[in-house]
């Protein structure tokens, strides 16, 4: 088949109907049988989801047709800088999600580049936080900040 015709018109069909749970569906079928997506939740639609839930879906789904078709240059740009802002909403989801007394540091984090506290690796009662946001390499090679990673030290 044509699948980058079916990725167009998908597309079309999201953005002219963003809660149409048939076309959203449909599309991301698609893509599990090209094994450009697996079977994750995140990819799940369903009549009972909100519309920012279903927004997500479309949203993702288009960024997998940019980074499969890469019909421009700016294609992967638009992926890339996408992909990083995702990766800054998780890395603060998870840091609000710890930054409580007695929660655990998440197993992916490292002592020394992440984190650095208490041998329980807890937040105590008192506890000194610091945050700092990490240094990520930009497309063109520098140096760049990003708010999303933090680390937090203890006194």
């Amino acid at each position: 088949g044509n699948y980058a015709k079916a990725r167009e018109l998908f597309n079309k069909g999201v953005e002219a109907d963003p809660m149409s749970v048939a076309m959203l569906k449909a599309w991301a079928r698609m893509e599990l049988r090209l094994g450009h997506i697996d079977e994750s939740n995140q990819w799940y639609v369903s009549s009972q989801m909100g519309k920012s839930k279903l927004g997500r879906v479309g949203e993702r789904l288009e960024m997998v047709r940019r980074l499969v078709e890469q019909r421009t240059a700016d294609d992967v740009k638009q992926v890339m800088g996408w992909l990083a802002r995702q990766k800054n909403q998780r890395d603060k989801t998870l840091l609000s999600q710890i930054m409580q007394v007695g929660n655990a540091v998440p197993e992916s984090w490292a002592e020394g580049s992440e984190f650095s506290f208490s041998d329980e690796n807890k937040f105590t009662s008192g506890e000194v936080v610091v945050m700092r946001p990490a240094v990520t390499q930009t497309a063109s090679g520098s140096n760049g900040r990003n708010g999303g990673r933090a680390g937090a030290g203890g006194a």
